[in-house]
């Protein structure tokens, strides 16, 4: 087990020390609600940097805000790893990373094997849920006090460890001769760990009875005790060389599909005063320590899955899976999706050259990244893929929307809106198309993660390839521009395009934002009518009528600048057998 640190020195001396969680990033800066706060130093930002501990390694990256660059083996950077060791300089301070490898906890040592017997008790008993509660007795403090730190020894050591020790807590708690810790499989059962005491440490196997086991997994988590009459004429096997004479189990299951684990005491009777009354005492402890075992790895199944699933989905879509059958919400389907391409305008340019500029600006495009994402997520979309700078994301699926075309179109304008905001002079292009897709969970048996096929897929890839063309920052089709409502956002149809490889054309529409006030709609509305009679006489071939329409739209339009582009140029060259559709030769 290995323990990551950052260790941060400020120009004063003073050393503060973070333990760091793989996987999760952390803020440094000068600000109180930052993750890692530095104190004293007037040249590191309110956030400066952010680390995160990857594959071993640490990875720094700079803020997009943070006015200072870092410093790393004497140069200045925007980014860099660290190995354990290493050091980086952020502002006047030194933030430096360390890691502790803990030593495995030894393997238990497994001296004595099992066997299953087939024994018929003489007595049996499966507790009830209001005996499983009523703890009682002298020994009840310290039963209590492990059931309490049992929920965070789960969650702090690993399984080996814990199932050892909750093998020798059970042994000793209800004075058995052994406790294991087993599950089955189609060859018998297996050993998980095992507690002895001394006196059987080494010599005969230790009996398991099937049925007592068969019972336990029937009545889990609800512990079974059995007891066996030790008479004269009672097997040998079962008395005189093994010496028990009552054993308990419980079940809990780890994952749904899954073999349970079973833990198994066994002792003898002479053990208690008062015979018998002791074993049901002690029953009761063990259910409640495999009932507490079982209920957290439920939960861990639980956050496995919301983990799993929150890499794809927003909160609301998780908890709608997480209520239903999730494995049949995900099976692939036939379904309607409004689908989303976007993409970080002029990046290429921004990281071209050597490698080491794509790694300095990791920490600004996770920044635009993560701000996109939770525009999709605030509008119930589903992430189906991180493409470099781009992300695709659908709608109305795997989690039915009747609104799905508005979410999309809000999510898109919120995305238009935030990427300026997040990282300054940053732009992007968005297109949208709505369509019938196979959704579902796709790839291999070894790996698979949701996602969604068909034309519209395509399609809307393509119109958000024609947004580089026309300067918009937001194109939609035909259909999704009929199906958006009017508070969500206006539609202004920019042309017809036959775009590379497409045989059939389509018209676009450039997305706008609803006005915010009357002047801004007489304004919107107006240039909507000057673009579609300067396209009515495009597409008729008017160029000299189109160009005047087009030249009355302001200067700051981009589609409106496209189009009297065109208008010029085929009015000096007319394009032969002209239909109306510009045809694009690239993708």
């Amino acid at each position: 087990m290995t323990d990551y640190f950052v260790e941060i020195q400020n120009q004063s001396a003073k050393l503060a020390t973070h333990k760091l969680a793989p996987g999760k990033r952390y803020v440094v800066g000068r600000s109180k609600t930052a993750d890692l706060p530095v104190e004293g130093d007037p040249y590191i930002s309110r956030e400066h940097v952010e680390v995160c501990v990857e594959s071993d390694q640490l990875v720094v990256s700079r803020r997009s805000l943070a006015t200072n660059p870092i410093v790393f083996k004497g140069a200045p950077t925007s980014a860099c790893v660290l190995k354990a060791g290493d050091e980086v300089t952020i502002g006047q301070s030194i933030l430096r990373f360390k890691k502790v490898v803990q030593e495995a906890p030894p393997k238990p040592d497994l001296t004595m094997s099992i066997r299953k017997v087939e024994r018929t008790p003489s007595n049996s008993h499966a507790l009830k849920s209001e005996e499983l509660y009523e703890l009682a007795g002298d020994a009840g403090r310290h039963q209590f006090l492990f059931l309490l730190e049992l929920p965070e020894l789960m969650k702090s050591r690993p399984r080996q460890e814990v199932l050892t020790h909750v093998a020798k807590v059970l042994r000793t708690t209800t004075k058995a001769h052994w406790a294991t810790v087993l599950t089955t499989s189609p060859e018998g059962f297996q050993v998980l760990a095992e507690d002895v005491d001394e006196a059987r440490r080494k010599g005969v196997a230790h009996p398991v009875s099937g049925t007592l086991v068969e019972s336990a997994i029937r009545d889990a988590p609800r512990p079974v005790l059995y007891f066996w009459d030790k008479s004269a004429d009672a097997s040998p096997q079962a008395t005189s060389i093994l010496g028990i004479d009552w054993a308990i189990a419980a079940a809990a299951y780890d994952a749904e599909g899954e073999p349970p684990i079973v833990f198994y005491v066994a002792g003898e009777a002479s053990n208690y005063i008062g015979e018998k009354g002791g074993q049901k005492e002690s029953a009761r402890f063990v259910g409640l320590v495999v009932d507490i075992i079982a209920r957290n790895l439920a939960l861990d199944v639980l956050r496995e899955k919301q983990l799993r699933l929150g890499h794809f989905f927003s909160p609301r879509i998780c908890a709608r899976l997480l209520e239903g059958k999730e494995q049949a919400d995900l099976q692939p389907r036939i379904a309607e999706s409004t689908v989303l391409f976007f993409d970080i305008r002029d990046f290429s340019k921004r990281t071209q050259g050597a490698v080491e500029n794509l790694l300095a600006y990791q920490g600004e495009l996770r920044s635009v990244m993560t701000a996109m994402t939770e525009a999709i997520f605030e509008e119930n979309g589903v992430v189906i893929q991180y493409m470099g700078d781009g992300i695709m994301a659908a709608w109305n699926v795997p989690v039915e929307d009747q609104l799905h075309v508005d979410c999309a179109c809000r999510a898109a304008l919120k995305m238009a809106s935030r990427i300026g905001q997040v990282a300054e002079g940053w732009r992007c292009g968005i297109g949208l198309d709505v369509g019938n897709v196979v959704a579902g969970a796709m790839g291999s048996d070894q790996v698979y993660s949701y996602g969604i096929m068909g034309p519209v897929v395509n399609q809307a890839s393509r119109i958000e390839g024609i947004t580089k063309v026309v300067g918009a920052r937001i194109l939609v089709s035909a259909a999704v521009a009929k199906r958006v409502s009017a508070k969500i956002g206006l539609s202004r149809r920019v042309g017809r395009f036959q775009p590379a490889g497409f045989t059939i054309p389509v018209d676009l529409y450039e997305l706008i934002p609803p006005p915010g006030d009357p002047k801004e709609e007489q304004e919107i509305f107006a240039n909507i009518t000057l673009t579609n009679q300067g396209l009515e006489a495009f597409e008729c071939g008017e160029w000299e009528k189109a160009a005047k329409c087009f030249k009355k739209l302001p200067d700051d339009d981009n589609p409106a600048s496209f189009l009297l582009y065109l208008a010029m140029d085929y009015q000096r060259r007319p394009p032969r057998d002209w239909h109306g559709v510009i045809e694009l030769k690239e993708k």
